[in-house]
């Protein structure tokens, strides 16, 4: 070059543009001579013996990251600043960076998206002496010019986050006395926005119809797609122990990288026995990838696209003008799903979503499918709106078959801004209807009138959820009552129900605090033993000749650690009753004379 260079990985993005020039004057091929500087400059940032956080591109393979942080069918290689053109701002940006890569639990393509919306920001204030030195009003024309550009609102909303997001980094590294802009005073309100996305059944028959004419691994990815609703990701990075058969279901064990967590779902037998029959042919080993790219990894989602796209347009698939969207595929499952009556809720846990709201989103035409139900439900002459307001019998004892969220307690009192807020539908509804006994409708309608005297409106709307699926099991399995001595039994019965519908019967939780994964019980079993707890009749027996004693209950002091939460002592699981009360006796005379961890 013309120029002196003492620092390869420092080169400057108007570097590298005149080298780009200078290059196309005197080289044919412009492309291969400008990846001998990437080349260079990725073999210095590998194989030096530190790492290099000055260098302005950093390449991901130095940092040896943990697999829940990568997808390895859409890796992120690279990480580049040199579009920072303001030095100082580009050495905040990489101070933010690496904080993010080495001590943040966040996945690298999270990473390369807040980088992105910070570089804007960065950019926009080049002139400046740093991004510390833009004041208040500086950045409030910077965010005006913003929604002025058509802006999605969720999109502008997401930019706020992430600028704030590094106004709080820079303020606890001390490089700034106070954040200049208070996010809040920005933020828009957002309602979901909804887009049918549905294949048509004709376009996804024509492509199984010429599937034949696909190659092999494209097809079996596409017959993934189409079959389990999974995302692309998570269809390119199954291993060979992904398979199972359990003596009566196939089954297949799919990590969600959106979710970091692992969950199970039913497949089609005839997808479980092609799927062996390939892994065994390929000789793929259990934590071997299924689908391979050139370079031995997982498959490429972007690969895949492309030639699946290719091989649509050349066999003629809707007249050559249908689009290939992977995720078309994960909305057309959910809509058939909904479209067989099953749940919002199994839908979510079917699709790995954190919330119902989410998965809304993906069955199309629901609207239109709302307001048909309403009309067809209010043909019938016994839920006619007249019906409500008929003379009762003297004497007659009638419950209301439905419980609406707005007649709560907890409803009635909230202000118009916290249901606002709160995007909660009024007209969902505990249903009571159907129930084996009145007796069972009678206490349970007693169980949510008293839930919505305690909790906050949004608990309750997520209540609904779990309620009405216990109100199925209940009709299923014909329990006419319940009783909370016999709680054992009826969480065995429940689970076994949970089995046969597909719930799972645990779940992964991250918990921050802690930065680990905890196991905890479905939300529908823990919903259960509150309804059971609720029911249970008060026993006026002294605590000693109870079966389950609850410590802060007896009228002597139980020495203990403050900090150990032990509430109750159970002694159910001892099953001879003379054995038991023995054991009982004995505990009872430790009571009083030693502490309850040594008698744990």
């Amino acid at each position: 070059m013309e120029e002196e260079i003492d620092d390869l990985e420092g080169l400057e993005l108007e570097q590298i543009q005149r080298f780009e020039k200078i290059v196309e004057q005197k080289v044919v091929n412009v492309k291969n001579s400008m990846q001998i500087i990437d080349n260079s400059r990725k073999i210095l940032f590998l194989t030096a013996s530190e790492i290099h956080w000055h260098a302005n591109v950093w390449y991901m393979e130095r940092f040896h990251l943990s697999e829940d942080r990568l997808n390895p069918s859409n890796p992120v290689q690279r990480l580049s600043f040199i579009e920072v053109t303001n030095k100082k701002n580009r050495e905040l940006l990489q101070e933010y960076a690496k904080y993010h890569v080495g001590i943040g639990g966040l996945t690298i393509a999270n990473i390369r998206g807040q980088l992105y919306e910070v570089k804007r920001l960065l950019e926009y204030f080049k002139e400046e002496e740093s991004i510390c030195q833009v004041d208040e009003n500086q950045l409030d024309d910077y965010f005006r010019k913003l929604e002025e550009k058509d802006t999605k609102d969720d999109t502008f909303n997401k930019r706020i986050v992430h600028y704030i997001k590094f106004y709080q980094f820079l303020n606890v590294r001390g490089y700034m006395k106070e954040i200049p802009f208070k996010p809040e005073y920005y933020l828009k309100k957002t309602y979901p926005e909804h887009h049918d996305r549905t294949v048509e059944e004709k376009v996804y028959m024509e492509i199984l119809h010429k599937l034949y004419a696909f190659p092999l691994v494209p097809r079996l990815i596409f017959l993934h797609l189409w079959c389990t609703g999974l995302r692309i990701s998570e269809v390119c990075t199954l291993k060979g122990d992904a398979y199972y058969w359990d003596g009566e279901d196939a089954w297949l064990k799919v990590y969600q990288i959106k979710m970091k967590a692992d969950k199970m779902i039913p497949i089609p037998l005839v997808m479980y026995r092609i799927m062996r029959k390939y892994i065994e042919r390929e000789h793929i080993r259990p934590k071997d990838y299924i689908f391979k790219g050139k370079d031995g990894g997982a498959y490429r989602g972007t690969t895949f696209r492309q030639e699946f796209q290719q091989y649509c347009d050349k066999n003629g698939i809707a007249d050559g003008s249908y689009i290939f969207k992977t995720h078309d595929y994960r909305h057309t499952l959910a809509t058939q799903f909904y479209d067989e009556n099953v749940s919002i809720q199994t839908i979510r846990d079917y699709l790995g979503h954190f919330s119902e709201e989410m998965t809304k989103q993906y069955v199309d035409f629901m609207p239109k499918r709302i307001e048909k139900a309403s009309d067809t439900y209010f043909k019938k002459p016994e839920n006619d709106l007249a019906s409500t307001i008929k003379a009762k019998k003297r004497g007659e004892r009638k419950w209301k078959k439905r419980i609406y969220i707005y007649e709560l307690d907890c409803y009635k009192v909230a202000s118009e801004e916290q249901i606002q807020r709160m995007r909660i539908s009024p007209e969902r509804y505990f249903n009571l209807e159907g129930l084996p006994s009145e007796e069972l409708a009678e206490k349970l309608e007693e169980f949510i009138w008293e839930r919505g005297k305690m909790l906050a409106p949004s608990s309750m709307a997520s209540e609904v959820t779990y309620y009405n699926n216990i109100r199925e099991f209940l009709i299923d399995r014909k329990i006419q009552s319940l009783d909370a001595r016999e709680e054992e039994k009826i969480i065995r019965m429940l689970k076994g129900w949970m089995l046969e519908r597909g719930y799972a019967l645990s779940s992964k939780k991250y918990r921050p605090a802690y930065d680990k994964i905890g196991i905890e019980s479905p939300s529908i079993v823990r919903h259960m033993k509150k309804i059971l707890k609720f029911l249970e009749e008060e026993d006026g027996r002294d605590e000693q000749e109870k079966d389950i004693w609850t410590l802060k209950n007896f009228d002597f002091p139980i020495y203990r650690n403050p900090i150990n939460n032990t509430e109750t002592i159970n002694f159910t699981k001892i099953v001879q009753p003379d054995i038991r009360e023995e054991v009982k006796k004995v505990i009872f005379y430790a009571f009083k004379n030693s502490p309850l961890g040594t008698i744990q």
